[in-house]
Parts: C-alpha cells; sequence; structure tokens
C-alpha cells in the first residue's frame, strides 16, 4: 500500500487497529517499515466493554493502557494516537467523567489534560473540547444506529432478554452518542442547520454549546485552549519521555514528562471525590503552569479536589 499508493506524497497516514496490540504495532508503524505513521489502539475505548455490555472497570486498568500505549513505543520508533473520543464510541464526559450538572466542566477539564499531556497526537473529536455529553435515550426508537436496533432485535425482540436488561447498557454505548450534531449555540438545531439533521440534537445544547464558552475563561472550551497552547511552547510535552509514578493509586494519575532541559509533572484527580494525596516522589515545584481549578496552588494542594488536573514544572 504504501509503495503504491502513499509513497512520493507529502502525507501524514493513520490507521484504525481494532485487535492490534501493542507488541504487534511496529510491524505497522515501525520506522523501518515504511508503512503508516501511527494507528489507533481501541484499549482504552473498550475498557469496561463486551460488545455493547458494560462492566465495571477500575482507574488502575484505565491506567495501565495508558501507559502500555505512552510506554511501549519509544524503543520501536513509533508514534501514538491518542483519543479519548471518536465517531464509534460514546462522549467521554459521561464514559469516564461525570456527566451530570455538579461534575461536568471539572471532569471534562480532567479529560482533557489526559488528552493532552500524554506522549503522542491527541485527536479531539468534535464538540469533546466544549464537554459535549451523551444524549438521552427512552427508547429503542431513539436510536438511529443499525447496530443497535440489530441488538434488539436478537435479545428484545427475540425474547431473550428484557428491555430493561438492554437498554441501560445500550444507552451508555451507543455510537449515537457521538454522532449527534455539533452544538454551536443554544438556537434551534444547536446552530448547526436551518434544514433538518440527520438525527436530533441534544437538549442540553442550549446550555453545552460553543457559543456560551468562547468567551468564558473558565470554560471547557477555554481551558483547551490553554492546554493546546501549554502544549505548543514545550516540546517536552510532546517529545519527553512517560513515567506513571503512582501505577497503583486507585484514584489519582500522577505522570511526568521529562527531557534534557525540562521536567514536568501532571496530575489528575480521576474520580469526584477529593483526595488526600502524598506523591511518592520527591519533587520542587518550580512553577504551576495550569490547573482545572480557579485558584492555582503552589506547592501541591494536600487534598486534591474532585476532578483535580494540574501541570507543574518541577527541577529536571
Amino acid at each position: 500500500m504504501n509503495r503504491e499508493v502513499l509513497a512520493g506524497h507529502n502525507l501524514l497516514t493513520v490507521g484504525e487497529a481494532g485487535g492490534v496490540t501493542f507488541e504487534q504495532t511496529p510491524l505497522y508503524v515501525g520506522s523501518d517499515r515504511h508503512e503508516l505513521d501511527m494507528i489507533f489502539h481501541f484499549d482504552l475505548a473498550h475498557l469496561g466493554r463486551v460488545d455493547w455490555k458494560m462492566q465495571p472497570w477500575t482507574i488502575p486498568q484505565l491506567k495501565s493502557m495508558v501507559i502500555q500505549e505512552d510506554q511501549s513505543g519509544g524503543p520501536h520508533g513509533w508514534w501514538a494516537a491518542t483519543f479519548l473520543e471518536n465517531h464509534d464510541h460514546p462522549r467521554s464526559v459521561s464514559r469516564y467523567g461525570d456527566d451530570r450538572p455538579q461534575g461536568r466542566v471539572q471532569s471534562a477539564k480532567a479529560l482533557a489534560v489526559l488528552l493532552l499531556m500524554r506522549r503522542g497526537t491527541p485527536y479531539i473529536y468534535q464538540g469533546e473540547e466544549i464537554g459535549m455529553t451523551n444524549i438521552p435515550f427512552s427508547s429503542i426508537a431513539d436510536f438511529e444506529d443499525i447496530n443497535a436496533h440489530g441488538i434488539w432485535k436478537t435479545t428484545v425482540e427475540s425474547g431473550a432478554m428484557d428491555a430493561t436488561e438492554v437498554l441501560p447498557d445500550l444507552r451508555r454505548t451507543s455510537r449515537d452518542n457521538a454522532r449527534t450534531p455539533m452544538q454551536w449555540d443554544a438556537s434551534e438545531n444547536g446552530g448547526f442547520t436551518t434544514g433538518k439533521p440527520w438525527f436530533r440534537v441534544n437538549p442540553n445544547h442550549t446550555e453545552i454549546n460553543v457559543a456560551n464558552q468562547k468567551h468564558d475563561p473558565q470554560s471547557v472550551l477555554t481551558f483547551y485552549r490553554h492546554l493546546i497552547a501549554l502544549r505548543a511552547n514545550h516540546r517536552t510535552l510532546i517529545y519527553g519521555a512517560f513515567q506513571d509514578v503512582d501505577p497503583s493509586h486507585p484514584a489519582v494519575f500522577a505522570f511526568t514528562r521529562t527531557d534534557q532541559n525540562e521536567r514536568f509533572l501532571i496530575l489528575i484527580n480521576l474520580t469526584g471525590e477529593p483526595q488526600n494525596y502524598v506523591l511518592p516522589i520527591t519533587a520542587r515545584i518550580t512553577d504551576v503552569l495550569l490547573t482545572s481549578t480557579s485558584n492555582p496552588q503552589s506547592p501541591l494542594p494536600a487534598e486534591l479536589p474532585a476532578w483535580h488536573a494540574g501541570i507543574y514544572k518541577i527541577e529536571a
């Protein structure tokens, strides 16, 4: 494919690679192979899922998948494609965060740090940058996805399962959640079109939309802008080595990004509860670059607020 189609063109090539393990990845993107530039792994997207059904999952499990992706590429010379959302998976705030009013904004910011402070090229799906959420489904008639209707036919309509067993999981896992029109403003159809869109607009578009956030200094959109600028201004946050410094902690993701010039500590409380946290490494903070709270604290607060995320420069 590379020789016949891609070679000779200035292209960035990315492949969907469901089922490809981290060990197999160099066969697709190794610098010596001259095939693809990067691939999408789906281990994190499938966390806690068995097909369309959800099962309990833990934060250490989530971290282990991130660690594998961020650490395994280095020796093989391949580059990761990182994402939390795409057109085939539900919204990340509803999936890994808290889409209720009390947790939506803060958890969206925490997940933004998880996405943008990792090693690799981050992919931001439309609406992720404003914290769009899953859409409510009250019945199977609300779904457009042919896969959801197929599942319903083979489970509920066949008599194999009750609707109350199937609908809650379909609500959480359906790709319809990510296929609602982009929420630009509070007007009809979210400002996406004056015609009839292919799918109904999420009713929370009157609150969650670009117009409401673009001038709000505390919004999810503004936070994404700060993170992108921060990443662009520090090559260490793009290319620096990744190390999880507390992989077994049940709530906090603590990792460093390091190169020969700089070192950064990233802390993310991935829960809706405050965490009394003691960093297991010695790190002297020299600067607080960005936190998801309105009043950054230095040195590290003894108690990390719910969904707290922070980027700290530390002595190399």
